[in-house]
C-alpha cells in the first residue's frame, strides 16, 4: 500500500501496520467506515483518506499515519482491526485537485491540532468526510429532453468551454459517473467564467442549450434545465405522422456515420429482377436499395439504356444531416409486421448545410389482397416541406438547382428508365419546391386526393401497374326493389380517412365510384332522408388487372320494434336508465364507453339462462343472467362496455315467457360512440341540445344537417339531438366537416372547430360553463366531540358519476381560512379554540385528451367543493378551588385553569341557608376569581362551584365541602 502522498501531505511519520507489529497489536477488532464527499454532497472517488493515531510526543500529544488506502468507486473507505484504547482520527484529501490540497480531518477541520478523536467500541464506526474547498468548484443540474425516455440509448452530451479563451475544458456524457444519475451531471473545475453547452446529440430533436455562468468555491447548481424541441419548420401535410405510424421513429440513423442501415423486413419485396427481403436505407442518398447491391449511381436507375439494381426514391439527392440544425433520419417496421417506413425530419443538404430543410417519408407497404402476390407492395412517398433540391456537390447554389445543377428526382425503378416511374417535375429545377409547377406537397397520385402524398404499385415486380378502377352497382332493399337517393362512399381500408366524395343512388339504385387503385376498399351504403331501412357495411377488394367491381348493396331491413319494457328493460345502477335516448322507430341508443345492464322478464325457475350482445355483427360478449330471488322471473346481467365496437346491435335472450314456444327476447340497439356534453365540472347535462353542421371544406361555410338527413346514419336522424342522463349525443355521418354546437338552459353554449369525418371522432367531450356549483348526492360529514384535543373524523361528500375526491381541507374559521389539517382525522388545538371548524371535500373529474386522442389536447375540469362546519370548539377547563376563609363568611379562591389561554367570563358558587339556595358570582380575572359566601353556621357545608366559560373555554363544575367553625 502506497502511504507517501498522504504522509508527505501531512509531514507525518507513516507507520505501514502488519500482522505482528507491535505497534499494531488490536486488543478487540473494530473498524471505522464512511464516505468521501465534496461540498456539494457528491462522492469523491478520486480521494485518499489516511488513518492517524494520536501518541505521546515531548511537547504533548501528536500523530502517526498508521494506515492508508484510495476509496472505491462509490467513495468508500473501510479500517478494520482498531485498537479500542487508541485516540484515533481521520485526514482525507482529493488526489484530482491541482496543488496546493487542503486536507480534512475528522470532524471536518483543516488543522491537525484541532482534529477531534475517536475510539472504536462495540459497534462499528462511522464518519462521512466532507472535503474543503480548494479553490474549485462543482457545476452540477439534471437535463430534460422532451422526446428522451428512459432506456433510449440517445447520447446527450455536455461540454465547457473556458468562458474567456472558448477553448473546451470539460467534456462527458450526461448520467455518467460515480454518484451521477441517469439524468444528471457534475462537473468540477477550478472557478472562473465558463459556457456550458448541452445537446441532444444523436436525435437532433432537441435544440442545443446554452448556458454563460460563473462558477465559484460555493459550487454552481443550475437545478433542472429543459431541451426545448425542435418546431417544425412546416406543418404536417403528407407525411403520415399518427399514432398509427408511431413506429417511423423507432430507430435513428447516426448523423455523423451517415452510412447505409440494412433492414431485415418480415415479407419480401419483388422489384424488376429482385426478390429480398432485405432492404438497405441511405439516408444522405434519400432514397431505398434492396439487398445487397454493389455501389454504382442510383440515377442511373431512371436514366436511359442502363441496367443497374432497383432503386425506390423519395427524394434522391444529396442528403446532409451533419449541421446541428438539422433534423434526422428515423425508420421503424409496423409492429404487425407488414410495413417499412423512413422518415428524413427536416434535412439539410451537402455539404453541412441546414439554413434550407426538407421533410418527406417513405413507406414500403406489404400488398394485399386479391390479385396481389408475394412480393407486391405498395410505396407511398409523404412529404411536408421540401426548401431544397440540389446540393453542393450536384451543382446546387444555397440548395437550390438554379438551371445548371442535377435537381432531386421521385420515384420507383426497377433499374432502368423503361422500368421506372418518375413523379412528375423529377430532375427539373426548382419543379419540386413548395410553390414550385410540380409542388410535391401540393400534388398527389392515387392517394384519395390526400395532398402531398403519391402512391406507386408495384405488382409482379414492376412499379406503377395498376389501373384506375371504379366500383358500380346498385343498392336494393331486401325485396330486390332498387332504393334511389341511397348514399355511397368509398374509403380504403388501410386509410379510413382515405374516401371519395359521397354519391347518390339513381332513380334505379344505381351509383358509381371512379379514380380508385387496386386494393381493399369499404364501401358503406346509407337509405335515403325518410327511409326505415337500415346501414350496410361491405369489405370488396379491387384486383390488379380489373377495371371495375360491380357489386349489389342490400341494404338490410329495419330493426324490430323494441320489446315491451315490461319483457326486456336497459338497465343503469338503480333502475331503469333515464332520459334514454330512442331512434325514431323507439329503438334504445346506448353510450358505446358504458357497460350495459339488462333485465329480462320471463317463466320463473328456469336454469340456464344466457344473454348474448352483438354489434355490427360482431359478438361483443356473452353473459349468464341471474334470476332474482325476490322476484322470481325477473333475470339481470351486465355486459362491459362494448368499446369499441359501435352501430346497429341486437340483444339476444333465451329467456321466454310462461305459456310461450320458447322462443327467447330479441331486442334491437344503436350503439352511440360520439360523445358526451358536460358541465365545466365534468358531469353528464341531460337535456343537453347538440347542433350538427357540415361543410365540404375545412375553411367552408358550415351549414346546419337538415333534420332528418340522409347524411346520418339510421341511428340519429335528429338534428339538434337531445341528450340523456348521461350527457351522450351521437350521430354516425357521412365524410365531411363538421361542427358541433352545444346548449343548455343556464349554461354558455360551445361551438366546435372544423372536424375532419374521416376519421371517426369518438369520445368527444363538450364541457359546458354553467350557473352554480351541483350539490353532492351525499355531503360531508364531521364525526366526533368537538373540543380542543378530541379527535374528529372526516366522511367526504359524493358526487353523482362517481367524480373522485381529489384532497380535504380542514379550515379555521370559515371556508376561507387558514388550512389547518388535510388528512382524514382532526384534532383541534388550543389555536382553534373559540373558532368553528370547516371541513371542505374537494372532488375533480380526471383530465381527459379530447376525443381520446393521447396527442389531442387535454380537457381540464373545474374543482366541485363541498363544506360542513363543526360548533365552536372549546378547550377543556380544570377547575381548581381553594379555601381562603372557613368561619363566618367563607372565601373561596376559583381558578379556572386551560393550557395556552387565560380562562375569562363569570364563576359562581351556590350553598344551601337555611333550606335555600343561595348563590354568589363572580368575574374572573387573569384566569381567577374569588368569591365570598354568604356566613355559614357551624357546620359542613356542600359548596358547588361553576366555571360558565367563555368563547373559547368550555365550562366546568366542581362540588367541594367548606366546615365552618
Amino acid at each position: 500500500m502506497a502511504l507517501s502522498v498522504l504522509a508527505s501531505a501531512l509531514g507525518l511519520v507513516a507507520v505501514l501496520l502488519v500482522p505482528g507489529d507491535p505497534a499494531g497489536a488490536s486488543v478487540d477488532a473494530d473498524a471505522v467506515s464512511g464516505r468521501i464527499l465534496d461540498q456539494a454532497g457528491f462522492a469523491r472517488p478520486s480521494a485518499q483518506v489516511a488513518l492517524l493515531k494520536q501518541v505521546a510526543g515531548a511537547d504533548g500529544p501528536t500523530y502517526v499515519q498508521v494506515a492508508e488506502q484510495r476509496v472505491d468507486a462509490s467513495a468508500r473507505y473501510r479500517f478494520d482491526h482498531l485498537d479500542p484504547t487508541v485516540d484515533y482520527t481521520l485526514a482525507a484529501l482529493d488526489t484530482a485537485v491541482p496543488e496546493p490540497r487542503l486536507t480534512t480531518y475528522y470532524r471536518g477541520t483543516q488543522e491537525l491540532a484541532r482534529a477531534q478523536t475517536f475510539r472504536v467500541g462495540a459497534a462499528e464506526v462511522v464518519a462521512d468526510l466532507q472535503l474543503a474547498d480548494s479553490g474549485y468548484g462543482t457545476i452540477t443540474g439534471t437535463l430534460v429532453d422532451p422526446q428522451h425516455h428512459d432506456g433510449d440509448p440517445t447520447r446527450r452530451t455536455y461540454s465547457v468551454l473556458d468562458g474567456v479563451t472558448g477553448r473546451v475544458v470539460a467534456d462527458g456524457v450526461v448520467g455518467v459517473g460515480a454518484g451521477v444519475p441517469s439524468d444528471g451531471f457534475r462537473i468540477a473545475l477550478p472557478t472562473g467564467p465558463y459556457t456550458l453547452r448541452l445537446l441532444d446529440e444523436r436525435s437532433r430533436r432537441s435544440a442545443p442549450l446554452v448556458l454563460e455562468r460563473t462558477l465559484t468555491t460555493d459550487g454552481l447548481a443550475l437545478g433542472a434545465l429543459t431541451l426545448s424541441a425542435r418546431v417544425p419548420s412546416a406543418p404536417s401535410i403528407g407525411v403520415q405522422d399518427d399514432a398509427a405510424h408511431a413506429y417511423c421513429d423507432d430507430h435513428e440513423i447516426d448523423p455523423v456515420a451517415g452510412g447505409g442501415t440494412s433492414v431485415d423486413l418480415p415479407f419480401p419485396v419483388h422489384l424488376g429482377t429482385v426478390r429480398t427481403s432485405r432492404v438497405r436505407i441511405e439516408p444522405r442518398g434519400g432514397h431505398l436499395l434492396l439487398g445487397d447491391p454493389p455501389a454504382f449511381d442510383p440515377r442511373a436507375a431512371f436514366a436511359a439504356g442502363q441496367d443497374v439494381p432497383p432503386v425506390i426514391a423519395p427524394f434522391l439527392a444529396g442528403v446532409d444531416t451533419t449541421d446541428p440544425a438539422s433534423g434526422s433520419v428515423t425508420y421503424g417496421v409496423a409492429p404487425a409486421g407488414d410495413a417499412l417506413c423512413v422518415v428524413w425530419h427536416e434535412v439539410g443538404y451537402g455539404s453541412a448545410h441546414a439554413d434550407r430543410r426538407d421533410t418527406f417519408q417513405v413507406v414500403l407497404a406489404r400488398a394485399s389482397g386479391d390479385g396481389t402476390t408475394s412480393g407486391d407492395v405498395d410505396v407511398t412517398f409523404g412529404y411536408d416541406a421540401i426548401a431544397w433540391d440540389a446540393a453542393d456537390l450536384d451543382g446546387g447554389v444555397g440548395g437550390l438547382a438554379g438551371a445548371t445543377a442535377r435537381a432531386a428526382v421521385v420515384g420507383v425503378s426497377a433499374g432502368s428508365a423503361s422500368t421506372a416511374v418518375r413523379l412528375p417535375g423529377s430532375g427539373v429545377p426548382g419543379a419540386l419546391l413548395d410553390g414550385g409547377p410540380d409542388a410535391l406537397v401540393a400534388g398527389t397520385r392515387g392517394s384519395g386526393g390526400a395532398p402531398g402524398r403519391h402512391l406507386v404499385e408495384v405488382r409482379d415486380g414492376v412499379p406503377g401497374s395498376s389501373a384506375v378502377r371504379s366500383v358500380a352497382g346498385v343498392v336494393l332493399d331486401e325485396s330486390g326493389a332498387p332504393v334511389p337517393g341511397a348514399v355511397v362512399v368509398v374509403c380504403a381500408r388501410t386509410d379510413a380517412r382515405d374516401c371519395r366524395p359521397p354519391v347518390v343512388a339513381g332513380d334505379g339504385g344505381a351509383f358509381a365510384v371512379d379514380g380508385l387503385t387496386s386494393g381493399q376498399y369499404l364501401v358503406r351504403a346509407s337509405p335515403p332522408a325518410g327511409s326505415t331501412l337500415g346501414t350496410l357495411r361491405r369489405l370488396i377488394t379491387l384486383a390488379p388487372g380489373s377495371t371495375s367491381f360491380d357489386v349489389p348493396l342490400v341494404l338490410p331491413a329495419s330493426p324490430p320494434p323494441p320489446l315491451p319494457p315490461q319483457q326486456l328493460r336497459f338497465l343503469s345502477s338503480g333502475g331503469v336508465l333515464p332520459g334514454l335516448r330512442l331512434t325514431s322507430t323507439g329503438v334504445p341508443i346506448l353510450f358505446y364507453r358504458a357497460p350495459i345492464a339488462v333485465e329480462v322478464r320471463g317463466c320463473p325457475g328456469s336454469s340456464g339462462r344466457t344473454a348474448l350482445l352483438v354489434v355490427d355483427g360482431t359478438t361483443a360478449g356473452t353473459v349468464d343472467l341471474v334470476e332474482d330471488p325476490a322476484d322470481p322471473g325477473v333475470y339481470r346481467g351486465r355486459f362491459d362496455a362494448p368499446f369499441p365496437l359501435s352501430g346497429y346491435g341486437v340483444l339476444q335472450t333465451n329467456v321466454a315467457p310462461c305459456g310461450s314456444n320458447g322462443a327467447g327476447a330479441v331486442e334491437p340497439f344503436y350503439v352511440d360512440p360520439s360523445g358526451s356534453v358536460t358541465d365545466q365540472f365534468g358531469l353528464p347535462l341531460t337535456g343537453a341540445s347538440v347542433t350538427l353542421a357540415r361543410s365540404d371544406a375545412a375553411d367552408g361555410t358550415p351549414a346546419d344537417v337538415p333534420d332528418g338527413s340522409a347524411l346520418m346514419s339510421p341511428m340519429n336522424r335528429a338534428n339538434p339531438s337531445t341528450t340523456g342522463a348521461d350527457g351522450a349525443f351521437g350521430w354516425d355521418v357521412l365524410p365531411g366537416f363538421y361542427r358541433l354546437t352545444a346548449s343548455h338552459a343556464g349554461c354558455a353554449s360551445l361551438t366546435t372547430d372544423a372536424l375532419a369525418v374521416p376519421p371517426a371522432r369518438f369520445d368527444l367531450v363538450l364541457p359546458l360553463v354553467c350557473r352554480g356549483t351541483p350539490r353532492p348526492a351525499t355531503g360531508p360529514r364531521i364525526l366526533g366531540a368537538v373540543g380542543v384535543g378530541r379527535r374528529l373524523v372526516a366522511r367526504d361528500a359524493a358526487w353523482l358519476d362517481g367524480v373522485p375526491v381529489i384532497r380535504r381541507e380542514w379550515r379555521r374559521g370559515s371556508a376561507s381560512g387558514p388550512v389547518v389539517g388535510t388528512d382524514r382525522a382532526y384534532v383541534p388545538t388550543v389555536r382553534d379554540a373559540g373558532r368553528r371548524l370547516v371541513l371542505v371535500t374537494i372532488a375533480r373529474r380526471p383530465a381527459v385528451h379530447q376525443g381520446g386522442d393521447p396527442d389531442a389536447p387535454l380537457v381540464r375540469f373545474a374543482e366541485l367543493r363541498a363544506t360542513t362546519s363543526t360548533a365552536p370548539v372549546l378547550a377543556p377547563t380544570r377547575l381548581l378551588v381553594t379555601r381562603l376563609r372557613a368561619s363566618g363568611a367563607p372565601r373561596l379562591l376559583v381558578r379556572a385553569v386551560v393550557a395556552g389561554l387565560r380562562p375569562g367570563g363569570r364563576a359562581q358558587a351556590e350553598v344551601a341557608v337555611g333550606g335555600r339556595s343561595r348563590r354568589v358570582v363572580g368575574t374572573l380575572r387573569g384566569g381567577r376569581a374569588v368569591l365570598t359566601l354568604p356566613r355559614l353556621a357551624p357546620g359542613r357545608h356542600v359548596v358547588t362551584v361553576t366555571y360558565r366559560g367563555d368563547v373559547r373555554c368550555a365550562p366546568a363544575r366542581r362540588t367541594i365541602a367548606v366546615v365552618v367553625r
